[in-house]
């Protein structure tokens, strides 16, 4: 299914994100690193690359925090880390 939003409104975008990485974080047991971060480049990494220019903008500055939150909550659930440790470190490694 193709879905098109408007460029005003990303709160749909950000539900979808945040559901997709409710359901990765149940599923991380059953699946490898690598296989969680070919789910997440498939389903989550679309909607954050969706219109990055109108999300870097001043006026959208609330919901890019809400997105680099909901990120690295989704890199956490990649590399099987705490909810506490630091995701520079584990942005850094899944990159490699």
């Amino acid at each position: 299914m193709i879905r098109t939003f408007s460029t005003a409104d990303f709160s749909i975008q950000i539900q979808i994100v945040s559901k997709t990485i409710g359901i990765m974080r149940k599923i991380k047991y059953v699946l490898s690193t690598p296989h969680s971060r070919i789910l997440y480049q498939s389903l989550v990494e679309p909607y954050l690359t969706y219109s990055c220019i109108i999300w870097a903008s001043p006026e959208k500055s609330v919901e890019l925090k809400i997105l680099h939150k909901l990120q690295k909550r989704a890199v956490r659930i990649i590399l099987g880390a705490k909810y506490t440790t630091h995701s520079r470190p584990l942005f850094y490694k899944l990159s490699n």
